[in-house]
């Protein structure tokens, strides 16, 4: 795939990722290596553009060079964005906000404590990213070490089989103490990506590896040019 083909797929891409303005995002391409330039206003935008195009076919790396402006309503100090995202964790049920401390130096958000599910600790570090005022965050919340059920690999690889897109005939779970072991082939990165979300709903799972092969390529997903 050619240099000018991925600048297409990219600034399509981009276009398509709801909450970015690309009106000022450049894109460059040499060799399969992208490089984004320009000006957004926060910084969820920028790593909305970074995924978008690290998602996009052909795309061999990103160079982010991004630039973020933020408004006068999103520039706040750090004792107002902790306040912040203390009152967002208290209100949003998917988080045991008593269980979590924020710490908040420079814009950059530190969060660690204990929770019970992987989901929980995924959903607060992106509920962070919700205040323009974030910088970067670092998400050190662990996993509560409760006891794994014994028949957990038959659990998970029953829900694997109720997936109607995912082939577990060629899927492989073993467990060790509280580690799921992933081994086999599936069709996609996205058919990988879905089975490792399944083993986190296991109650007790702390560590995957991921050992899972992709056996063919994703079909290409084509946008619309602008204009």
């Amino acid at each position: 795939m050619s240099d000018d083909s991925i600048q297409l797929r990219v600034l399509d891409q981009i276009r398509w990722e709801p909450g970015v303005d690309c009106s000022q995002i450049g894109v460059t391409v040499r060799d399969g290596i992208v490089t984004l330039r320009g000006v957004v206003e926060t910084f969820v935008e920028k790593a909305k553009a970074l995924k978008a195009t690290k998602r996009t076919r052909g795309v061999k790396g990103v160079e982010n060079k991004l630039e973020v402006e933020l408004g006068e309503s999103q520039l706040l100090g750090d004792n107002d964005t902790a306040e912040r995202l203390q009152h967002i964790f208290r209100w949003n049920v998917a988080i045991p906000d008593k269980g979590i401390k924020i710490d908040v130096a420079n814009g950059h958000v530190t969060l660690t404590g204990e929770v019970d599910w992987d989901y929980q600790r995924e959903a607060a570090e992106k509920m962070v990213w919700l205040v323009g005022s974030v910088r970067q965050v670092t998400n050190h919340i662990r996993l509560k070490d409760n006891a794994i059920a014994a028949d957990v690999a038959v659990d998970i690889t029953a829900a694997l089989k109720r997936q109607a897109r995912l082939d577990a005939d060629d899927i492989a779970v073993s467990v060790q103490g509280s580690t799921v072991v992933l081994s086999g082939t599936v069709k996609s990165a996205t058919d990988r990506r879905v089975v490792e979300k399944s083993v986190w709903s296991a109650p007790g799972v702390k560590t995957i590896v991921n050992k899972l092969t992709v056996t063919d390529r994703e079909p290409a997903v084509l946008f619309p040019l602008a204009g």
